[in-house]
């Protein structure tokens, strides 16, 4: 995949452009912390140079360094602020939980009974 990069911004070094290999790869909606990314790269001694490493990333949004957040869990840095990446974090959940209800290629019986579960509790008139 080739990346656009933003020309505003400095040439990559070769540890930067290792960990925007290693972020491109995290799934959407997931997320994974900056100890786990320098692990990836080897060294998970490294966590802090892979964030220094996100927050010049000229390649942003095809690396989303936004799904890299804190080993306690809470979201660290961004560079457009953490509400920003709160809710880069939540439309991508959201839309991932709205495409596991609408699978393609679901069998008939497989959408007929999800037809009847969905209809349980529903309160039905006979007509006639």
């Amino acid at each position: 995949m080739t990346l656009k990069k933003d020309s505003r911004f400095h040439r990559p070094t070769p540890f930067e452009e290792r960990v925007y290999a290693v972020v491109r790869r995290i799934p959407k909606s997931q997320t994974r912390s900056y100890q786990w990314v320098a692990t990836q790269l080897g060294d998970p001694s490294r966590a802090r140079a892979v964030g220094n490493a996100l927050n010049r990333n000229p390649y942003a949004p095809q690396v989303p360094c936004h799904r890299v957040i804190r080993l306690d869990g809470s979201l660290g840095g961004f560079s457009k602020g953490a509400e920003v990446k709160r809710r880069l974090l939540d439309a991508e959940r959201r839309e991932a939980r709205s495409r596991k209800r609408n699978r393609i290629g679901l069998s008939a019986n497989q959408k007929l009974q999800a037809r009847i579960i969905s209809t349980r509790g529903m309160k039905t008139t006979k007509l006639g």
